[in-house]
């Protein structure tokens, strides 16, 4: 071998302060885990791991709509927020498309089954009638 080997160029480029630097520029930036733009965001994955955990062990009809609702008001405004500010926060971004993700799904879920409630007491007192008119002919 001739040459320095792919271990020795990075090892030089990371002593040379090449990658060390940037790490450290991330760091020290204005969004960086230094700040609040860092872990106001991390914070808020709470609602998209809470939302999946629903999904996953809470029945439809346990769903809040009108608080999903205001969840998905609430994610869809800090989208707007964290891709307007400077800098731009795409940790905070990311977290709430996530979470309007989840909340959707969620109203999906609750409206899916709303639907299949409505039409099993519909068909419940069609079954009634039908056997209350068999009864009063007998």
């Amino acid at each position: 071998m001739t040459g320095p080997t792919k271990v020795a160029k990075v090892a030089a480029k990371a002593a040379s302060g090449g990658m060390a630097s940037k790490f450290m520029r991330w760091v020290n930036s204005e969004a960086g885990p230094k700040t609040t733009h860092f872990w106001g965001p991390i914070a808020n994955w709470g609602f998209v791991v809470a939302g999946l955990n629903d999904t996953v062990t809470k029945e439809p009809g346990t769903i809040s709509p009108k608080m999903t609702s205001v969840l998905c008001v609430y994610s869809a405004l800090f989208m707007r927020f964290a891709w307007v500010i400077q800098p731009r926060n795409q940790i905070l971004f990311a977290c709430h498309f996530c979470n309007e993700c989840v909340q959707l799904n969620q109203l999906r879920r609750w409206g899916t089954w709303a639907y299949l409630e409505e039409q099993d007491q519909k068909e419940a007192r069609k079954q009634a009638e039908t056997d209350a008119t068999i009864a009063t002919s007998k």
